[in-house]
Order: structure tokens, then sequence, then C-alpha cells
């Protein structure tokens, strides 16, 4: 369901805009040969107050129409099927001129991001051509700055067939001109209609907004995540074997009782959206909205063919004022799903009248306080016109969060061969680090993100050494122990390994300090250090332990472990059992006897054997033995420990320019 379908004959959907009256539905009749109005009550008071819909072949491309109504009582029902029509036909009557449903036509239509199309003049036979040379102009000067500037006006009637075929003419070179959106997009297909029919069962239909999908294919059913089979389609009457972008389209799914679909529900690729209450947005008020946008308002979010209200919460300032753009996250009182950038329209809950609109930043965000600068900072950059940057801000927004490309088509706006090429090139250039999230799987992380870790990470180190400021060093467990919210300890591990190697941090496996915090030690605790370097070092093999330490000084263990600890972190001792330590200086000789004893020719040592030729008791032999262990110098295998053996060297070949490189 990610490929578009290749045809000869082009795919687009037209929809129409404009005041009450002025001849949308005739004009639409007059094109295709279709009566638009076909409920009871639209026959009845003759005016249009649902969604209809036509079909116009004009050759090399072929039109799905949909007539929207112009009472102002139904803008609703216009924005549901404005979302996602390719070009806009506004129609105004040349008896009315511009009218007040004129307006607000086409600055919803700016507001959802419709960039072709034309304008149409109607009931052209009932005026002076010199009237409608005014009406033009009105409409001029109506357009100016918008997307219609420049766009062609076509004069006609439907009554009396007048312009028709012109207008026919125009359409098909306005489709002509319009560029191809690129392939490989998913599937989404926002739900405007619902029906059943006996022996069919749950019928959907809506404009394929983008993507494919096959007949026998599942699709999720959003927001309720249910995934549903396309059991048969149709596209303006005709069996289909799939539909897809530019098509208006009614698919039956398989197990779905009607009274659960309605309008503003959405069938998309399994696992490409996610519902969600809050978005974060970016908010454009009209120039000349009737009312500010005031922090914490209650409005009418348009998104999609979804209407739902919305609390407004302004991220900076106390309100918008007509024509200000800012950001906000509204907070909505139903699940609704979203992908970024895309286009939505604000009313006012009452008086309802257009108020502005914008597009989404963060279609599945998180609570964003005021407080938090950092946060709104980072907002431009997603909805950046470089994509590369944008994805790149998308990620940084994920945190720490895990994610995958799916999530990344959908917030950054980009197809999956995108998302998959923009990682690789992320991961190159070091904006995406590898790290370990679990002890299972690694992860991609923004270096942002990584860096902000990094950070909270020597918050937390200096924090430990001010609250001990004689302690050297700490254990790694307990510095782990009050970073749980940064994640789990093989991620914690890689960011204390990156501290680490560039000197911010200091330590080992057990203990760790900040890299800026050299012990302040006393005069007394400096003596105390040398006289405990001093023992261990004249200890030899047999060293004091930190106990027989402590009672030959007339200390307490709790006052010499933190010395102690320096010393190790210093490198002056090596650590062998709980509370004894070997000098740095015998270490050596320690390799070089147990070397002497445990080689191939004798077979391998014994802890009793180590112990004679070493010269000292179990209580050390069997600490010091564990300890070449540990460190891979010596292999044990049952009672026995043997040397281990050298790694293999790597093998030197001679590449053609004569450099020696390595094999694996």
């Amino acid at each position: 369901m990610t490929t578009e379908p290749t045809t000869q004959t082009r795919e687009l959907v037209l929809g129409t805009a404009g005041h009450i009256d002025h001849g949308k539905t005739a004009l639409v009749r007059a094109l295709t040969g279709v009566d638009c109005d076909r409920l009871p009550q639209e026959k009845q008071r003759g005016i249009t107050i649902d969604l209809g819909f036509a079909e116009l072949d004009l050759g090399g491309t072929r039109l799905g129409v949909v007539d929207v109504p112009g009472h102002e009582r139904f803008v609703k029902n216009m924005l549901a099927g404005a979302s996602g029509i390719d070009l806009a036909m506004l129609v105004v009557a040349a008896d009315d001129s511009v009218m007040p449903q004129t307006r607000e036509h086409l600055a919803i239509l700016e507001l959802l991001g419709i960039r072709d199309g034309l304008v149409v003049v109607t009931k052209a036979d009932t005026v002076e051509p010199d009237w409608i040379d005014m009406v033009e102009e009105d409409i001029k000067t109506l357009v100016a700055g918008t997307f219609l500037e420049g766009r062609p006006i076509v004069r006609t009637s439907a009554i009396k067939q007048q312009g028709i075929d012109e207008l026919k003419q125009t359409l098909a070179a306005c489709c002509e001109a319009l560029s191809r959106d690129p392939a490989g997009e998913l599937f989404r297909m926002p739900i405007d209609r619902a029906m059943t029919f006996p022996g069919v069962g749950t019928v959907v239909a809506g404009t394929v907004w983008q993507g494919q999908a096959e007949v026998g294919g599942l699709v999720q059913w959003m927001p309720s995540g249910e995934l549903v089979r396309l059991r048969t389609a149709q596209t303006h009457g005709r069996e289909a074997a799939s539909v897809h972008k530019g098509q208006r389209a009614a698919v039956n799914l398989a197990g779905v009782h009607h009274s659960a679909v309605h309008r503003g529900q959405e069938l998309a690729e399994p696992g490409y959206l996610r519902p969600t209450r809050v978005l974060t947005v970016r908010v454009r008020l009209l120039a000349d909205s009737p009312l500010p946008l005031k922090h914490r308002a209650r409005v009418r979010l348009h998104l999609g063919t979804q209407e739902t209200i919305a609390s407004v919460h302004l991220l900076e300032g106390t309100a918008l004022q007509p024509g200000e753009t800012g950001y906000a996250q509204l907070f909505v009182g139903e699940p609704v799903v979203a992908s970024g950038l895309q286009p939505f329209v604000l009313r006012a809950e009452s008086p309802v009248v257009t108020m502005g609109g914008g597009e989404v930043l963060q279609p599945c965000a998180e609570r964003i306080a005021r407080r938090q600068k950092d946060a709104i900072a980072a907002l431009p950059g997603l909805h950046d016109t470089d994509v590369q940057r944008r994805a790149s801000a998308v990620i940084r927004g994920y945190g720490r969060a895990s994610w995958t490309e799916l999530d990344l088509c959908r917030d950054a706006s980009v197809s999956p061969e995108q998302a998959a090429e923009l990682v690789a090139t992320l991961v190159r250039s070091g904006d995406l680090l590898r790290m370990p999230v679990t002890a299972q799987r690694e992860g991609l992380l923004h270096a942002m993100a990584v860096a902000w870790m990094e950070t909270r990470m020597l918050a937390e180190l200096s924090r430990m050494h001010e609250q001990s400021p004689l302690a050297a060093a700490f254990p790694v467990d307990q510095l782990f122990s009050r970073l749980t919210y940064l994640g789990q300890p093989p991620l914690l591990q890689a960011l204390l390994q990156r501290l680490n190697d560039d000197g911010r941090a200091a330590g080992g496996e057990r203990l760790v300090s900040h890299g800026d915090r050299a012990p302040k030690l006393t005069q007394a605790q400096r003596r105390m250090k040398q006289e405990v370097v001093d023992a261990i070092r004249g200890g030899g093999l047999t060293p004091p332990t930190r106990k027989e330490l402590a009672k030959s000084m007339s200390t307490g263990e709790a006052a010499l472990r933190p010395i102690i600890e320096l010393a190790v972190l210093e490198g002056a001792f090596v650590h062998l059992d709980q509370d004894m330590y070997l000098h740095r200086d015998h270490e050596p000789a320690l390799r070089e006897r147990v070397a002497g004893i445990a080689g191939v020719e004798t077979g391998g040592v014994t802890v009793s054997q180590a112990r004679e030729a070493l010269g000292v008791s179990r209580k050390y032999a069997l600490p010091l033995l564990l300890y070449l262990d540990g460190i891979g110098f010596t292999r044990k295998q049952g009672d026995l420990r043997t040397l281990a053996p050298p790694a293999d060297p790597p093998i030197e070949e001679t590449g053609r320019d004569g450099v020696a490189e390595d094999t694996p």
C-alpha cells in the first residue's frame, strides 16, 4: 500500500467553493450531468446542505468533483469536503459579486493549503458585460496575495451552457500544470460518508489523500486502531481492484457495523497513524478574524473530515491578535489522528466564525509547559522546508523514546524511502547515534538528546560531590539509581563510557567521579592517604585489609573508605576483594610469579600451589588469583588455573598501495 499506481489517465479531485445560491451545484450539473443535491431536504429547500459528488472526464484527466454547501450554517460540511482536494473552483455569481461566504471559503482554502485552482463567474447571462467586468475587478482584489492570484477567471451560464466548454478546457490546462507528488506515500483516506446496503454491509467513502490500498488488503480503522479488510471498492460506481491518491472512493469494510462508522474517522496504512489527544501546532490567525485567540480558549478544530472541540494552550503570550502567528498545543476532547504539516482550521465555539488555522507540528505530542523554553525554541525546525533539517528536528523531539521509520514518515511528512535515506544520512553526519537502549536492543538517539542526558548525568555527579565533598568517587550503581528516568543500565553505562572517554568523568566499572571535581582533602586527610599508600605498598602481596588499616590508624572504616577509593581512581591500587587492595607497584611481580608456575609445562596450578609459590596464606592467595582471572591473565578450569592464551594479532597484508591492511 505504498506505491502510486501507473495509469495513463491522471486522477485528481476538484472542489467547489463559494457563497450560497451562487450556482455551484448547477455548474457541476452543467459540467458532469450529475445533480449533487441528493437529499430530500436539499430538493425541498433548493440549497445544498451536505457534500455532493460527481465525476468529470477531461480526456487525459479524470476529476472527482466535490460540491460543497455555501450556507454559513454548513461551513463544517464544506470543510470536510475541501480537505484533500487537489484544486479549487471558487464560484462567484455575476449578479451578487463577492459575498461573505466567498471570503470565508477562500480563507479556508488558504488555511487548508490548497495551492491550485481557478475562479468561475456564474449567471453571466443575467447581467450586462460591463457589470461582469466590475465583478471580475472585485474578484481580483479579493484573491490578491492568495493562491488564486493571477489564475484564470471563466464566465459561464449553467442554464444556457455558456462558457462550459471553455471551462472544461481551462480545467484541463490547470490539471496539466499540476505537479505530481512523489510516489511511495502511505495510504490515508479520511471518511466523509458512511452507508449500509442490504447484502453488502458497511460502505465508507472519502477522498484518498495519499498512497494506495488493494482490495483484500488490511487497513487500520482510526482512531480505534482496529485492522479491517477491504472487501470491495468502487470509484464513481465502477468496481476497482485498488483505490489510490486523487480518487473519490467507496470501500466495503468487512466485519464493521455501520453504526460504529462516522465522518471524521480514517482508514490508513497499518502502524502509520496514532490516535492522540494532544497536538503541537503552529497557528495563524486570519487578518480579519473577528476575535483574538486567547490562551485556554475553547475552539472548534477541523482536522481532515473531523470536527471536535479543543482547548488552545498558547506556548507564548496570553493571546494571538488577528494576523499574528504563534505556537500552541491543542488538547482535544476526543482522539484524533494527524500527520506532520497537516493543515487544520479553527473556528470559534460561539459565535461560529472562522478564526484561523495552521499546520500540525507534532501529531502525537506530550504536554509542553510554557517554562520549557528549549522545547519551544526547537519547534521551528519541525516546519523547516529542508527535509533533512526537519527530520533531524523530529527525531530530536523523540528524546529517549523508541521510534520507527513509520513514526518518522508520519511526523516529518516523508515517504518510507525518504525516511530510510534520511536516517542513513543523519547517522553519517553524526546527528544520530547508535546506543544500547536495552540489554537486547540498540536504538538511534539524536546527538542533542544524548548530550542532554550526559549533561543530566554530570549534573547528578556534581550534586553527589556537593553532598559528600570528601568523597573521591561514588559507586556506579548509586549514580545509576538516581538516573532511572534517563533509561536502563545499558544506556546509562554507554553514556558514562562516553563521559569517561573525553575526560568529563573518571572511573571504572565500580566507581565514578566528575572529571572536574578534584577531591577536597584536608591536611589530615592528605596525611591519612599517604599513610594508607605506604602501608599497602609495604605489605607487598600481603597488604593489610581496610579493617586492619582502620584499627592500626585508630580511625573508622567510613572515614578510610573514600581515601582508599581515591587512591584506586588515581591508579595507586588495584581492587582485590571487598576490603583488600594491592599496590600497583606489586602487580607486575604478581603476574611474573604466577606465569612461572601456571605455564603450559606445569599443566596449571591449584590455589594451594599458588599459596606456597607466592609465600602467602589462603586469605591472600584466592583474592590474588581471582583478580588475575578477572583481568583475563589466567583461566580457571576445575581446580586448576592456567595462563590465558594471548589474543591473536591481526594478520597484515600489503595493500595495492604498499600500506599494511588489517584483514578481518
